[in-house]
């Protein structure tokens, strides 16, 4: 089974020599281990002494979950999904942080036997959709007001699903699976001077309670009402308000107002609509079809959609028609990594093909001068240029203008492409372009869709040429 370095909550059981604490490790306001530090096995028996449970780490983890904790994933991300048609928190969960927060918590829960069953009865509970809720909610809030131990609470807010539970009931169920201490999160309906933990779950509640009764309220109407109760700190109803309105602004960020199709992802963990442009409905359901063998580990059955979406394309129309789109879905839904991983992949198979059979004419120098967030715009922007006729070299880390000078005389390179800043060069190619990350980003999906004929894509990278701006 391949590994892969991840962020993630786990079992303080399962941790292991070597694992690195990604969040200041604290006890009681005392702090045992700071960000960063790597893990012995000293340290890990000293988690234990003080009863820590659940730690952020960075660790080298499988791609695949057991069956069980997949079931219990896929059913609470279909919750999601569900209560998403009356509610607008799931569009939070176009970010990948926040899904990777709420998906690795829930996975670490499962690791504990009485937590595993007490979790497997919940999904099938009548409760379960606003645990769901609670859970996806509170821990995302909590979070962001910096909470400490957020593992060791966070899973109050999922079993803690109705204040119509007999209270004395829920004690002595928590006790029974080793949360005792959190047994205060059972009152938090009636509590008069509540503590962090149970304001952010009264604060949740009111909310979701608000969203079921009237679908249609607007978020400012939600933080008025709220603020009117005065029974939270403007800081908490803050953060709660601006929670909120990343998921609206992340939903947003995906929508397109002319010329597009829109398509519900309903075979996703997350349903939401998002538009492509110009793509044809059956390139609409091959992609989502892809991408749901994908999910279901079902790589045969994908490896054939593959190829079928191939044989409809040109190598010309293969990034922009099916991998740039493909990226889009995945980065509208919340996937597990080896959804992105596969796309990843995909990606690199057919810029090895651009590079042995694309005709090429004149020579282009890619330039990276700072570490990239997304390292795959660079495979993106290569295969792009290939599609115009272009050589492409990238050559290593480059620190200095003398550099990019001897590069430029040895291929005999007309265009360069820096992504960073542009050095000044001696003597000046053809073309010499200049973009930051974000920049690249925008224009390369900004072709997601588009035929070949129907682009020059030098046309539009022309608005980033130095030269060209130096001179108007």
């Amino acid at each position: 089974m391949q590994l892969q370095l991840t962020k993630a909550y786990r079992h303080v059981n399962v941790l292991s020599s070597g694992d690195i604490i990604c969040e200041n490790v604290k006890d009681e306001k005392k702090l045992l281990l700071r960000a960063g530090r790597k893990l012995t096995d000293r340290l890990i028996y000293l988690l234990k002494l003080h009863h820590i449970r659940y730690v952020y780490v960075e660790q080298s983890l499988p791609h695949q979950y057991d069956v069980e904790t997949r079931t219990f994933l896929t059913e609470f991300f279909k919750m999601i999904r569900a209560n998403n048609e009356r509610n607008r928190y799931a569009h939070l969960f176009l970010n990948k942080e926040y899904s990777c927060v709420i998906q690795t918590l829930l996975a670490a829960y499962l690791q504990d036997t009485r937590l595993r069953e007490a979790m497997q009865h919940l999904m099938h509970h009548s409760m379960f959709s606003q645990a769901v809720e609670q859970f996806s909610l509170g821990t995302l809030l909590a979070k962001r007001m910096g909470m400490e131990r957020l593992g060791d609470t966070a899973i109050a807010y999922l079993l803690t699903p109705c204040e119509a539970l007999d209270d004395t009931y829920l004690k002595g169920y928590f006790e029974r699976i080793g949360l005792a201490h959190l047994s205060h999160i059972l009152k938090y309906h009636c509590i008069e001077q509540p503590t962090l933990d149970v304001q952010i779950l009264q604060v949740v509640h009111t909310y979701v309670t608000m969203t079921r009764e009237n679908p249609m309220i607007s978020l400012q109407e939600i933080y008025h009402l709220m603020h009117e109760q005065n029974r939270w700190s403007d800081e908490l109803l803050y953060h709660f308000r601006e929670l909120l309105e990343a998921g609206e602004r992340k939903k947003e960020g995906f929508m397109q107002s002319t010329q597009t199709s829109t398509v519900a992802t309903q075979a996703l963990p997350v349903r939401t609509t998002i538009t492509l442009c110009k793509m044809e409905s059956p390139d609409y359901e091959r992609l989502l079809c892809l991408l749901h063998y994908v999910v279901e580990e079902q790589y045969e059955q994908a490896t054939t959609y593959v190829q079928e979406l191939l044989a409809k394309s040109t190598p010309a129309d293969w990034l922009t028609m099916i991998v740039m789109p493909l990226k889009q879905l995945i980065e509208a839904g919340a996937y597990a990594p080896a959804v992105e991983r596969f796309i990843d992949d995909l990606l690199i198979s057919l810029l090895k093909e651009l590079r042995l059979h694309g005709e090429q004419k004149n020579v282009a120098l890619l330039i990276i001068n700072k570490k990239m967030k997304n390292p795959q715009l660079l495979a993106l922007l290569e295969g792009i240029l290939r599609t115009q006729k272009l050589t492409v070299y990238r050559p290593p880390f480059i620190k200095s203008a003398a550099q990019i000078e001897r590069l430029k005389e040895h291929y005999e390179a007309q265009h360069i492409i820096v992504v960073g800043h542009a050095p000044q060069l001696a003597t000046n190619p053809k073309h010499y372009y200049e973009l930051h990350e974000n920049q690249l980003a925008s224009l390369l999906y900004s072709l997601a869709g588009e035929r070949i004929r129907d682009y020059a894509f030098m046309k539009k990278l022309d608005r980033y040429d130095r030269l060209q701006t130096e001179k108007n």
